[in-house]
């Protein structure tokens, strides 16, 4: 039973669940065999010096494989091992488990102190450092978010437009003049929000700020698929105030939107029908939006990577500030696929544009600038890149049009 569970249950069946049966009876066959007079084969196997050895340190071996596992595939950026590196972990884990069990569990087990010791030393004392150090963790925000370098590790700190759910004040850019924008998207949106916002404030126009993280808001989608509660709250509020707007700016993860992050072979065929459908109903919003006489900007997907650029993004911490970066660790998904697609409708409609930060992004230093990050992981640029962006952004008068658009309410926008 235990050998027939390590054959066929796999990622093709529920587990756990009904499955797990096979191994835990078993299992349980296994410990009733060992109470019969005459011992089977596997009894006899189990009672060898080797396989003793391994009983006696099993629970440490069940502590320690998990987290050196965890670090390894962290830092290789893969879930699929090479033989040597899990020979490597097969043995640190055997060794950190015997010194831990040498050690540590041995001592803890055979040595005489009453229960109220016990309990100090073995519950109170660990259960007090754990609880300051978890007070302290809170008070501060986390040790990362101590230092200098927090803007790496988010995607915004400022409270900006309306993130998840609907609020008395949605604006961001420059709250003194009129709105005639609106901005929505999916979580890219989100991580265009600081840019945008200080470029409005430079530029002094200002936009209503709408996203829900993986939204594609489409009221078809959230009537056929099981979406979360804030992407409907939000994409009814939406529909409802949208036409009030002169002026559209949209930007999603289109690569997601799409259905090209879908990998599975498997889920192909579920895929496509999903990317048809968002084709459709997308295009139908845009063809809406441009016969009403709307301006509407199409944000383009930035670069996504396959990698995480922040896993390369290793701290030195015997030299404060300075960190190792391997460019060669930069592949990218087909993300210009889908940007071809959404290309494709401003050249269908009128007053539809294009806007694309890539010939920005691509004098940057891979996925970084200056020695830091400029992507919160795979796909979204955090603080540092989205600042970043917004210098390059002003430093150009390449993208003029697009500022020099929004401050209008009427008329059509041109990108020379």
């Amino acid at each position: 039973l235990i050998i027939g569970a390590l054959i066929f249950v796999n990622d093709h069946v529920v587990y756990p669940g009904f499955h797990a049966l096979w191994s835990c009876c078993g299992t349980a066959l296994l410990i009733y065999s060992g109470s019969v007079e005459r011992q089977p084969l596997p009894n006899r196997l189990l009672s060898t010096r080797i396989m003793v050895f391994f009983g006696l340190i099993s629970y440490s071996l069940y502590l320690w494989h998990w987290p050196i596992l965890a670090f390894v595939r962290y830092i290789t950026m893969t879930s699929k091992l090479s033989l040597p590196m899990v020979a490597f972990c097969f043995t640190l884990t055997i060794f950190l488990s015997y010194l831990s069990w040498r050690f540590i569990e041995q001592p803890a087990r055979f040595r005489k102190m009453s229960f109220r010791q016990a309990a100090k030393q073995y519950f109170m004392y660990p259960a007090l450092v754990i609880l300051l150090a978890g007070f302290y963790i809170k008070q501060t925000h986390g040790y990362l978010w101590q230092t200098e370098n927090r803007k790496i590790y988010s995607i915004r700190t400022e409270d900006v437009g309306c993130l998840n759910h609907i609020k008395a004040d949605c604006r961001m850019g420059d709250k003194s003049v009129p709105v005639h924008t609106v901005f929505y998207g999916d979580s890219h949106a989100t991580h265009f929000s600081v840019a945008f916002d200080k470029l409005a404030k430079q530029k002094h126009w200002s936009a209503d700020f709408f996203s829900v993280y993986g939204c594609p808001f489409l009221p078809v989608f959230i009537e056929r698929f099981p979406l979360t509660e804030d992407c409907s709250v939000m994409t009814r509020h939406l529909t409802s105030v949208i036409d009030k707007y002169d002026n559209v700016i949209i930007a999603m993860r289109w690569y997601f939107q799409l259905r090209y992050s879908k990998s599975d072979p498997e889920l192909e065929k579920e895929a496509a029908e999903e990317r048809e459908l968002f084709k459709q109903e997308f295009e139908k919003e845009i063809a809406r939006l441009s016969a009403s006489g709307k301006k509407v900007f199409l944000i383009a997907q930035v670069p996504e990577f396959v990698n995480y650029p922040l896993r390369t993004f290793r701290p030195n911490p015997f030299r404060h500030g300075e960190f190792k970066y391997n460019p060669a660790d930069d592949k990218f998904v087909d993300y210009q696929k889908s940007n071809r697609f959404v290309e494709g409708l401003t050249k269908k409609y009128p007053n539809v544009f294009y806007v694309d930060f890539d010939p920005l992004i691509s004098h940057w230093q891979h996925a970084f600038m200056n020695g830091l990050p400029m992507y919160h992981d795979r796909h979204h640029l955090n603080e540092y890149g989205q600042e970043q962006l917004f210098h390059d952004i002003s430093a150009t008068h390449d993208y003029d049009w697009f500022s020099d658009s929004l401050k209008e309410a009427k008329g059509a926008a041109s990108s020379n």
